[in-house]
């Protein structure tokens, strides 16, 4: 990457909410079309609309927001993906079909619907990686584990009933923000290799094609490459926490200039401190700074103006 790129992210499980069925911009079915255009996105995953699978409509809900996107011109220098949204992710960047992606969101989703019976939950910790260090030490249990570094102020854990709300009492003692998550369904912990086995097996059908954009993996630490395994990688996410935090970072060392979130919420773009489609300022490209003979003509026609 050079200077002044611009990075499109996709959320995760976390913005689900009560409305987010309601406010997604669904489309009707229709044929998939070849070049993928705005229309064909924002239809995306209508095959794929049964209640049972509530990430659905995040997924179709992104690729609309996406849509937006190429309407304004936006063309991404690097596409990146939070756990779940790195399906969508590489749907726009043409891994896999619209279909393909709406099936393997689907099977995830059932997946860890399998593994609600477990009963584990999740918490948003507001404090630095120190922070929650120190916290997860002294709770004194393997229980609860760490699930995200979103940023450098907010990450989220993964544990049993019992050891979060703990984990809770002891945030409060320490003057740590501490929110349980409303959510039965939990990955990013050890204890799934199971259903990522199962989750493997079950999309090992699904056809991979070339990547049209980079797409950065978080779980990989650098951009994904054709000869990656990215079934294995979706899968492998149940059981790694998500280093958004440090993905982030190794963009911007690398040059990014502006993110742009696209899901039905402002929810990683509030995080980040960083731009929403929902945004009423945003994705415009960052100017490239002006070479030596620009800035002489910027002056020579100011120089032109006064004169006149």
């Amino acid at each position: 990457m050079h200077a002044n790129q611009i990075a499109v992210m996709f959320p995760g499980q976390g913005v689900l909410d009560a409305g987010v069925i309601e406010r997604s911009s669904a489309a009707s079915a229709e044929p998939e079309p070849a070049p993928r255009s705005p229309s064909a996105l924002r239809a995306a995953g209508s095959a794929a609309r049964e209640p049972e699978h509530p990430e659905v409509p995040i997924y179709r809900a992104s690729l609309a927001a996406y849509s937006r996107l190429q309407h304004a011109g936006v063309v991404p220098d690097v596409l990146i993906g939070h756990g779940f949204g790195e399906i969508a992710a590489l749907v726009v960047a043409g891994a896999f079909s619209m279909s393909a992606g709406a099936e393997i969101v689907a099977a995830r989703s059932g997946a860890l619907g399998d593994a609600v019976a477990e009963r584990y939950g999740m918490a948003s910790i507001q404090g630095s990686r120190r922070q929650v260090s120190i916290l997860l030490k002294l709770l004194e249990t393997d229980g609860v584990s760490l699930a995200a570094e979103n940023s450098s102020h907010e990450s989220v854990i993964v544990g049993p009933p019992p050891a979060l709300w703990a984990a809770a009492d002891l945030a409060a003692a320490l003057d740590i923000p501490f929110v349980l998550l409303k959510t039965n369904r939990a990955p990013h912990r050890r204890l799934m290799n199971e259903t990522r086995a199962t989750l493997t097996s079950a999309l090992r059908h699904v056809v991979r094609r070339p990547l049209q954009y980079p797409v950065f993996s978080p779980l990989r630490g650098r951009p994904y490459c054709d000869s990656d395994d990215l079934i294995d990688c979706l899968a492998q996410q149940l059981v790694e926490p998500i280093r958004f935090a440090d993905a982030v970072a190794h963009l911007v060392r690398d040059g990014l200039s502006l993110m742009v979130e696209c899901g039905p919420l402002r929810g990683l773009a509030s995080t980040l401190d960083c731009h929403a489609v929902a945004d009423t300022a945003f994705c415009r490209r960052p100017p490239a700074p002006a070479t030596a003979t620009q800035r002489k003509d910027q002056a020579d026609r100011a120089h032109a103006r006064e004169v006149a």
